[in-house]
Protein backbone atom coordinates (compact mmCIF):
# COMPACT_ATOMS: atom_id res chain seq x y z
CA UNK A 1 0.00 0.00 0.00
CA UNK A 2 1.40 3.35 -0.90
CA UNK A 3 1.74 5.90 1.23
CA UNK A 4 0.37 9.35 0.66
CA UNK A 5 1.87 12.40 -0.16
CA UNK A 6 2.33 15.15 2.73
CA UNK A 7 -0.27 17.58 2.69
CA UNK A 8 1.61 20.86 2.20
CA UNK A 9 1.16 23.46 5.16
CA UNK A 10 -1.13 26.01 4.75
CA UNK A 11 0.73 29.29 3.23
CA UNK A 12 -0.02 31.90 5.30
CA UNK A 13 -1.51 34.74 3.98
CA UNK A 14 -0.45 38.69 3.72
CA UNK A 15 -3.02 40.99 4.11
CA UNK A 16 -2.38 43.63 2.40
CA UNK A 17 -4.41 47.13 3.64
CA UNK A 18 -6.93 48.06 0.95
CA UNK A 19 -6.04 51.84 -0.73
CA UNK A 20 -8.62 54.13 0.75
CA UNK A 21 -10.90 55.16 -2.29
CA UNK A 22 -10.45 59.03 -3.48
CA UNK A 23 -13.04 61.22 -1.86
CA UNK A 24 -12.96 64.83 -2.16
CA UNK A 25 -15.67 67.09 -0.38
CA UNK A 26 -17.86 69.43 -1.89
CA UNK A 27 -16.37 72.88 -2.26
CA UNK A 28 -18.26 75.58 -0.48
CA UNK A 29 -20.50 77.26 -2.51
CA UNK A 30 -19.20 80.97 -3.41
CA UNK A 31 -21.36 83.34 -3.32
CA UNK A 32 -23.02 84.80 -6.62
CA UNK A 33 -23.10 87.89 -7.80
CA UNK A 34 -25.11 88.88 -11.10
CA UNK A 35 -21.82 88.56 -13.10
CA UNK A 36 -21.33 84.92 -11.96
CA UNK A 37 -24.96 83.88 -12.36
CA UNK A 38 -24.31 84.77 -15.81
CA UNK A 39 -21.63 83.21 -16.10
CA UNK A 40 -22.75 79.67 -15.41
CA UNK A 41 -25.79 79.87 -17.18
CA UNK A 42 -23.57 80.84 -20.55
CA UNK A 43 -21.38 78.21 -19.38
CA UNK A 44 -24.56 75.88 -19.02
CA UNK A 45 -25.71 76.95 -22.77
CA UNK A 46 -22.17 75.78 -24.32
CA UNK A 47 -22.36 72.13 -22.69
CA UNK A 48 -19.54 72.67 -20.53
CA UNK A 49 -21.34 72.50 -17.47
CA UNK A 50 -23.78 69.78 -16.22
CA UNK A 51 -27.41 71.16 -14.70
CA UNK A 52 -26.08 68.91 -11.59
CA UNK A 53 -22.99 71.61 -11.28
CA UNK A 54 -24.44 74.26 -12.04
CA UNK A 55 -27.01 73.24 -9.29
CA UNK A 56 -24.59 72.18 -7.15
CA UNK A 57 -22.36 75.97 -7.24
CA UNK A 58 -25.97 77.78 -6.30
CA UNK A 59 -26.59 78.56 -2.03
CA UNK A 60 -28.73 75.98 -1.05
CA UNK A 61 -31.60 78.16 1.43
CA UNK A 62 -34.00 76.06 3.71
CA UNK A 63 -37.05 76.90 5.35
CA UNK A 64 -35.30 77.43 8.54
CA UNK A 65 -33.32 80.54 6.28
CA UNK A 66 -36.82 81.68 5.14
CA UNK A 67 -38.53 82.14 8.63
CA UNK A 68 -39.86 85.52 7.55
CA UNK A 69 -41.67 84.26 4.87
CA UNK A 70 -42.41 80.43 6.33
CA UNK A 71 -45.20 81.71 9.24
CA UNK A 72 -45.21 79.02 12.25
CA UNK A 73 -47.67 76.68 12.81
CA UNK A 74 -49.69 78.17 15.24
CA UNK A 75 -50.65 80.78 12.95
CA UNK A 76 -52.87 78.84 11.60
CA UNK A 77 -54.67 77.34 14.91
CA UNK A 78 -55.28 80.58 16.31
CA UNK A 79 -57.34 81.84 13.23
CA UNK A 80 -60.53 80.29 14.59
CA UNK A 81 -60.08 82.41 17.96
CA UNK A 82 -61.14 85.66 16.21
CA UNK A 83 -64.25 86.76 17.31
CA UNK A 84 -64.94 90.41 16.54
CA UNK A 85 -68.54 90.89 18.18
CA UNK A 86 -69.85 94.43 15.72
CA UNK A 87 -73.39 94.49 16.52
CA UNK A 88 -73.65 98.12 14.33
CA UNK A 89 -71.38 96.57 11.74
CA UNK A 90 -73.74 93.65 11.53
CA UNK A 91 -76.94 95.90 11.62
CA UNK A 92 -75.58 97.21 8.66
CA UNK A 93 -75.26 95.93 5.17
CA UNK A 94 -71.57 94.15 4.84
CA UNK A 95 -69.41 94.00 1.09
CA UNK A 96 -65.77 92.53 0.48
CA UNK A 97 -63.11 95.26 -0.26
CA UNK A 98 -62.29 95.59 -4.06
CA UNK A 99 -58.50 93.69 -4.39
CA UNK A 100 -56.90 96.51 -4.40
CA UNK A 101 -56.33 100.44 -3.86
CA UNK A 102 -57.08 102.49 -0.75
CA UNK A 103 -60.27 103.96 -1.84
CA UNK A 104 -63.64 102.44 -2.48
CA UNK A 105 -65.47 103.92 -5.19
CA UNK A 106 -69.30 103.34 -5.48
CA UNK A 107 -72.02 105.11 -7.67
CA UNK A 108 -75.06 107.19 -5.62
CA UNK A 109 -78.02 108.98 -6.84
CA UNK A 110 -77.73 112.45 -7.56
CA UNK A 111 -81.22 112.92 -9.19
CA UNK A 112 -83.46 110.11 -8.96
CA UNK A 113 -85.92 109.10 -12.22
CA UNK A 114 -89.47 108.58 -11.07
CA UNK A 115 -92.44 107.07 -12.66
CA UNK A 116 -95.85 108.78 -13.18
CA UNK A 117 -99.61 107.55 -14.25
CA UNK A 118 -100.16 107.83 -18.06
CA UNK A 119 -102.58 110.17 -18.59
CA UNK A 120 -104.29 107.74 -21.64
CA UNK A 121 -102.82 105.47 -23.95
CA UNK A 122 -100.79 106.92 -26.50
CA UNK A 123 -100.08 109.69 -23.99
CA UNK A 124 -96.27 110.81 -23.12
CA UNK A 125 -95.18 108.77 -20.59
CA UNK A 126 -93.39 110.71 -17.53
CA UNK A 127 -89.36 110.92 -17.63
CA UNK A 128 -86.80 112.70 -15.48
CA UNK A 129 -83.48 113.29 -16.13
CA UNK A 130 -81.30 110.84 -14.25
CA UNK A 131 -77.69 111.77 -12.66
CA UNK A 132 -75.78 109.39 -10.80
CA UNK A 133 -72.32 110.39 -9.25
CA UNK A 134 -69.53 108.48 -7.75
CA UNK A 135 -68.78 108.88 -4.31
CA UNK A 136 -65.41 107.61 -2.21
CA UNK A 137 -64.20 106.56 0.74
CA UNK A 138 -60.91 106.22 2.10
CA UNK A 139 -59.61 102.65 3.52
CA UNK A 140 -58.76 103.23 6.97
CA UNK A 141 -56.23 100.57 8.75
CA UNK A 142 -56.40 99.16 11.72
CA UNK A 143 -53.71 97.49 13.80
CA UNK A 144 -52.01 96.69 16.99
CA UNK A 145 -49.23 94.41 17.58
CA UNK A 146 -47.13 93.37 20.83
CA UNK A 147 -43.85 91.45 21.03
CA UNK A 148 -42.98 88.45 23.11
CA UNK A 149 -40.09 86.98 24.53
CA UNK A 150 -39.46 83.39 22.64
CA UNK A 151 -39.29 82.10 26.27
CA UNK A 152 -42.60 83.54 27.29
CA UNK A 153 -43.91 81.85 24.02
CA UNK A 154 -42.11 78.76 24.78
CA UNK A 155 -43.19 78.27 28.64
CA UNK A 156 -46.23 79.78 28.78
CA UNK A 157 -49.40 77.88 29.31
CA UNK A 158 -52.21 78.44 28.31
CA UNK A 159 -50.10 79.80 25.30
CA UNK A 160 -49.46 83.60 25.47
CA UNK A 161 -49.49 83.85 22.11
CA UNK A 162 -52.85 82.74 21.54
CA UNK A 163 -53.91 85.36 24.61
CA UNK A 164 -52.06 88.42 22.93
CA UNK A 165 -53.71 87.76 19.55
CA UNK A 166 -57.41 87.25 20.90
CA UNK A 167 -56.92 90.61 22.83
CA UNK A 168 -55.89 92.40 20.10
CA UNK A 169 -58.36 91.04 18.05
CA UNK A 170 -61.15 91.33 20.23
CA UNK A 171 -59.67 95.15 20.27
CA UNK A 172 -59.72 95.58 16.56
CA UNK A 173 -63.49 94.13 17.08
CA UNK A 174 -64.18 97.14 19.16
CA UNK A 175 -62.33 100.05 16.89
CA UNK A 176 -63.84 98.74 14.04
CA UNK A 177 -67.42 98.89 15.23
CA UNK A 178 -66.65 102.03 17.07
CA UNK A 179 -65.20 103.61 14.06
CA UNK A 180 -69.01 102.45 12.04
CA UNK A 181 -71.10 103.97 14.89
CA UNK A 182 -69.00 107.24 14.49
CA UNK A 183 -69.49 107.58 10.69
CA UNK A 184 -72.84 106.64 11.38
CA UNK A 185 -73.78 109.92 13.90
CA UNK A 186 -71.98 112.01 11.65
CA UNK A 187 -73.83 110.99 8.68
CA UNK A 188 -77.23 111.45 10.69
CA UNK A 189 -76.28 115.63 11.23
CA UNK A 190 -77.72 117.17 14.42
CA UNK A 191 -79.10 115.18 16.98
CA UNK A 192 -82.87 114.86 17.44
CA UNK A 193 -84.69 116.26 20.46
CA UNK A 194 -86.83 113.69 21.58
CA UNK A 195 -89.64 113.82 24.49
CA UNK A 196 -87.76 111.98 27.13
CA UNK A 197 -85.68 108.83 27.91
CA UNK A 198 -88.71 106.50 27.45
CA UNK A 199 -89.02 104.06 24.82
CA UNK A 200 -91.92 105.45 22.74
CA UNK A 201 -90.43 108.81 22.84
CA UNK A 202 -87.62 107.26 21.56
CA UNK A 203 -88.44 105.73 18.73
CA UNK A 204 -91.15 107.83 17.78
CA UNK A 205 -88.80 110.73 17.81
CA UNK A 206 -86.65 108.77 15.92
CA UNK A 207 -88.48 107.64 13.22
CA UNK A 208 -89.94 111.11 12.74
CA UNK A 209 -86.54 112.35 12.16
CA UNK A 210 -86.09 110.07 9.15
CA UNK A 211 -86.20 111.36 5.55
CA UNK A 212 -88.85 108.96 4.30
CA UNK A 213 -87.98 110.07 0.93
CA UNK A 214 -84.24 109.11 1.34
CA UNK A 215 -84.62 106.11 2.93
CA UNK A 216 -84.73 102.89 1.01
CA UNK A 217 -87.41 100.28 1.66
CA UNK A 218 -85.86 97.75 4.41
CA UNK A 219 -85.65 96.86 8.03
CA UNK A 220 -85.03 99.23 10.28
CA UNK A 221 -82.43 99.29 13.25
CA UNK A 222 -82.11 101.27 16.86
CA UNK A 223 -79.12 100.98 18.95
CA UNK A 224 -78.96 102.13 22.32
CA UNK A 225 -76.47 103.02 24.25
CA UNK A 226 -76.35 100.99 27.95
CA UNK A 227 -77.73 103.87 30.66
CA UNK A 228 -80.55 103.90 28.74
CA UNK A 229 -81.10 99.94 28.82
CA UNK A 230 -83.06 99.98 32.27
CA UNK A 231 -85.82 102.37 30.93
CA UNK A 232 -86.42 99.48 28.35
CA UNK A 233 -86.37 96.08 30.66
CA UNK A 234 -88.37 97.77 33.28
CA UNK A 235 -91.48 98.66 30.85
CA UNK A 236 -94.85 97.31 33.10
CA UNK A 237 -97.49 95.77 31.41
CA UNK A 238 -99.69 98.45 32.01
CA UNK A 239 -97.10 100.87 30.44
CA UNK A 240 -95.90 99.13 27.13
CA UNK A 241 -96.13 100.77 23.83
CA UNK A 242 -97.94 98.96 21.10
CA UNK A 243 -94.46 98.02 19.43
CA UNK A 244 -93.23 96.59 22.65
CA UNK A 245 -93.70 92.85 23.01
CA UNK A 246 -91.85 93.05 26.47
CA UNK A 247 -89.17 90.28 25.28
CA UNK A 248 -85.17 91.00 26.18
CA UNK A 249 -82.52 88.65 25.38
CA UNK A 250 -79.93 88.56 27.80
CA UNK A 251 -78.09 85.58 26.31
CA UNK A 252 -74.79 88.10 25.67
CA UNK A 253 -73.36 90.61 26.29
CA UNK A 254 -75.12 92.56 23.63
CA UNK A 255 -78.60 91.90 24.75
CA UNK A 256 -81.57 92.16 22.23
CA UNK A 257 -85.24 93.42 22.34
CA UNK A 258 -87.92 92.53 20.10
CA UNK A 259 -90.25 95.49 19.30
CA UNK A 260 -92.27 94.26 16.35
CA UNK A 261 -89.67 93.55 13.95
CA UNK A 262 -87.67 96.66 14.78
CA UNK A 263 -84.38 95.53 15.99
CA UNK A 264 -83.13 97.32 19.33
CA UNK A 265 -79.90 96.30 20.45
CA UNK A 266 -77.48 97.69 23.34
CA UNK A 267 -74.26 99.38 21.46
CA UNK A 268 -71.63 100.17 23.84
CA UNK A 269 -69.60 101.99 21.17
CA UNK A 270 -72.56 104.77 21.70
CA UNK A 271 -72.11 107.29 24.10
CA UNK A 272 -74.06 107.69 27.39
CA UNK A 273 -77.52 108.78 26.26
CA UNK A 274 -77.23 108.30 22.68
CA UNK A 275 -79.37 106.11 20.65
CA UNK A 276 -79.14 105.79 16.94
CA UNK A 277 -82.13 104.76 14.43
CA UNK A 278 -81.22 103.75 10.98
CA UNK A 279 -81.76 101.70 7.74
CA UNK A 280 -80.06 98.61 7.65
CA UNK A 281 -79.56 99.15 4.24
CA UNK A 282 -79.09 103.10 3.90
CA UNK A 283 -74.66 102.20 4.78
CA UNK A 284 -72.57 99.79 3.76
CA UNK A 285 -69.25 98.50 5.90
CA UNK A 286 -66.17 97.14 3.50
CA UNK A 287 -63.73 94.78 4.45
CA UNK A 288 -62.39 91.73 3.80
CA UNK A 289 -64.73 88.98 2.84
CA UNK A 290 -64.70 86.24 5.21
CA UNK A 291 -61.42 86.97 7.38
CA UNK A 292 -61.29 90.89 8.14
CA UNK A 293 -58.14 90.17 10.35
CA UNK A 294 -55.31 88.90 9.30
CA UNK A 295 -52.38 87.81 11.45
CA UNK A 296 -48.43 87.96 11.38
CA UNK A 297 -45.91 86.28 13.76
CA UNK A 298 -42.54 86.96 12.62
CA UNK A 299 -38.88 85.55 14.55
CA UNK A 300 -36.60 88.05 15.05
CA UNK A 301 -32.84 87.63 15.65
CA UNK A 302 -33.11 88.80 19.36
CA UNK A 303 -35.22 85.72 20.18
CA UNK A 304 -38.97 87.21 20.21
CA UNK A 305 -41.68 87.15 18.18
CA UNK A 306 -43.54 89.83 16.71
CA UNK A 307 -46.97 89.65 16.88
CA UNK A 308 -49.45 91.59 14.65
CA UNK A 309 -53.35 91.94 13.83
CA UNK A 310 -54.62 94.44 11.03
CA UNK A 311 -57.76 94.91 8.50
CA UNK A 312 -58.80 97.69 6.48
CA UNK A 313 -62.05 98.63 6.76
CA UNK A 314 -64.24 101.52 5.37
CA UNK A 315 -68.04 103.05 6.13
CA UNK A 316 -69.86 104.27 2.85
CA UNK A 317 -73.24 105.92 3.73
CA UNK A 318 -75.43 105.70 0.66
CA UNK A 319 -78.20 107.34 2.10
CA UNK A 320 -77.70 109.83 5.18
CA UNK A 321 -81.36 110.63 5.42
CA UNK A 322 -82.11 107.35 6.64
CA UNK A 323 -80.21 107.64 9.88
CA UNK A 324 -81.47 109.93 13.07
CA UNK A 325 -79.93 110.36 16.54
CA UNK A 326 -80.34 111.62 19.82
CA UNK A 327 -78.05 112.49 22.78
CA UNK A 328 -80.07 112.33 26.64
CA UNK A 329 -76.97 112.92 28.16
Amino acid sequence: METPEPVEAAKELDLVAAAPIPHTSRPAARSLDLSGVASLIASANKGDLSVAEVRAALSQSTTGDLAGIVPPAYVGEIVGLINPGRPTINAISNRALPASGMKVTYPAWDTKPGVDEQAAEFDEVNSDAASITLEEVSVRTFAGANELSIQAVDRSDPSAVAAILEALSVSFGQKTNAAAVSGLITAAGAATTVGSSSPVDIVSGLIGALDFSATPPGPLFLAIAPDLLPAWISLADSDRPAFWDGRVQFGSMTPTMSADGLTVYLERDLPAGHALLGSSLGATWWERAGQPVEIRAVDVSILGIDLGVYGYGALSVGYPGAFAYCDLS
